[in-house]
């Protein structure tokens, strides 16, 4: 079981812009390893846990009475690797958009034979969209092959409703090579911009730490290698896309408008891509606020972190011990910006195969007083 702690405050506060003695909140716990978050309109709360063995009972789950339960449905958790679109293969992040439906991001990617597969399974990479008021899958958009490169990873996704017909998501693709997805609502038509640049590839060679130690791959029977993914953060503010290779230190922004316009050629769009910042240690996941606060996770510093859209300027939102790998974000209409803490660098694949996570996970609000970017 997952018990739902309501009323159990942290005892942990902070200084910062946002005023002083704020606390985190515990909200949840969970037995399966959780990445992304999302929060409805009416408090609805949504999980998304990405495949980490052969059989898990689900990858997207809502938190009912302290529980987590298969949504919409137990059925849609599985299905047949041959054509992967009806089905969630495995759901790495989940958004609520500005109309109140549930989006969310498949990377496609397998768990078979005892191991998490790098290689998507076909039409497994994906957005969904699920209408909350009847709990159903209203669009699916598969992600064409021609947006995609052979190890993409499909990571994080931001929508603007208010660009084209039915406007327009933002994916961003945390292959080493990095890019920012385009996904055009009304005809489907995806476009991969800024792929393999500067700005969305990892810094060469770097290698951040967890819990003072230097964070490197390090697989079973192979030597050291250092972090590489791409792209990974992605936040909208101000007609802009605010996005950051995980494997570094760096927040970038590019409009909106250039990433959609398809006569825009490739050299006009890194033209208009600019660096915000570099940050105090690399980010996971990220988030956006209708005062222009980019929240990140800071995992170095245990920490959630903001960008000033106005100044560019980095501020702590809150730091505590309990944020081990602060991964994902949901900034709530209700004024509560909330986060999963995963664990991340426990996996086998940082550790020589061990599994080195211990359950239970954790989720925490921590109060803004602002609303998301509509």
């Amino acid at each position: 079981m997952h018990h739902l702690s309501v009323f159990c405050y942290l005892l942990l506060t902070f200084a910062s812009s946002l005023g002083a003695n704020q606390t985190l909140k515990s909200v949840a716990t969970y037995k399966e390893w959780p990445t992304g978050i999302a929060v409805s309109s009416e408090g609805r709360i949504f999980t998304s846990f990405p495949r980490q063995r052969q059989v898990q009972p689900y990858t997207l789950a809502e938190l009912v009475g302290g529980s987590s339960k298969p949504y919409p449905s137990v059925s849609i958790q599985s299905g047949s690797y041959l054509d992967a679109s009806s089905w969630f293969v495995d759901a790495q992040s989940v958004v609520i958009d500005s109309e109140d439906r549930l989006w969310v991001l498949d990377t496609g990617f397998p768990f078979k034979n005892g191991t998490k597969q790098s290689k998507a399974v076909y039409n497994g990479p994906k957005i969904v969209c699920i209408d909350l008021k009847v709990n159903k899958v209203v669009r699916t958009y598969v992600i064409p092959a021609g947006a995609l490169v052979e190890k993409s990873s499909i990571n994080d996704v931001r929508f603007n409703l208010t660009l084209g017909d039915l406007g327009y998501a933002f994916i961003s693709d945390t292959a080493e090579e990095g890019a920012i997805i385009t996904l055009d609502l009304n005809t489907g038509l995806a476009i991969r911009r800024l792929s393999n640049s500067s700005f969305t590839r990892a810094d060469d060679k770097f290698v951040g730490s967890y819990e003072n130690v230097p964070f490197y791959v390090r697989e079973k029977g192979k030597p050291a290698k250092s972090i590489s993914n791409g792209a990974n953060a992605i936040a909208l503010y101000g007609g802009s896309v605010f996005f950051s290779p995980q494997a570094s230190t760096r927040f970038h922004s590019v409009p909106q408008e250039v990433l959609i316009d398809q006569n825009q050629t490739e050299e006009n769009v890194r033209a208009a891509t600019r660096l915000v910042t570099r940050t105090p240690g690399y980010s996971t996941g990220a988030e956006s606020d209708e005062s222009g606060r980019i929240y990140y996770g800071s995992p170095e510093q245990n920490a959630i972190n903001y960008i000033d859209a106005a100044t560019d300027e980095v501020k702590v939102l809150v730091s505590s011990p309990l944020l081990k790998w602060p991964d994902s974000f949901c900034q709530s209409r209700d004024g509560y910006l909330y986060v999963t803490s995963n664990d991340l660098p426990k996996w086998p694949k940082f550790n020589e195969g061990r599994e080195l996570r211990k359950p239970p996970y954790h989720l925490y609000k921590i109060k803004t007083g602002s609303r998301p970017p509509m």
